[in-house]
């Protein structure tokens, strides 16, 4: 909920969260922790976006007008000394859901039908 470079802010995410939202950046940081630890020993996951505030999500660069971190749906990531070519590959042989690319890291969703290479 908050990474670093957040611009979210602890009042706009105390009035805006709700458990749902909560539980779904859990799940996928859960899987993504394991997702590494399976696939890439030894290295750490640099969440780079989770939930965001409508007013956060509205700041920030590139984001969809309904973008699934508003949702609790999304996590933006990267792994520090993986390239994202190699985590990108990796990734979407098990992830069956929202997978986007960029030049920083991967946006992950659980929305099957966001299945893009764009903005997240």
């Amino acid at each position: 909920i908050y990474p670093s470079g957040s611009k979210n802010t602890n009042a706009s995410v105390k009035q805006n969260i709700t458990i749902d939202k909560l539980a779904g950046c859990e799940a996928i940081a859960t899987y993504l922790t394991e997702f590494v630890h399976n696939h890439f020993p030894g290295k750490k996951i640099n969440i780079t976006s989770g939930y965001r505030t409508p007013a956060n999500n509205a700041r920030t660069e590139n984001s969809a007008n309904k973008s699934n971190h508003m949702k609790g749906l999304a996590i933006d990531f990267n792994i520090p000394g993986v390239t994202i070519t190699q985590l990108h590959s990796e990734f979407k042989k098990y992830w069956r859901y929202g997978l986007g690319t960029y030049s920083w890291g991967l946006h992950v969703s659980t929305n099957p039908r966001e299945r893009f290479k764009g903005k997240g």
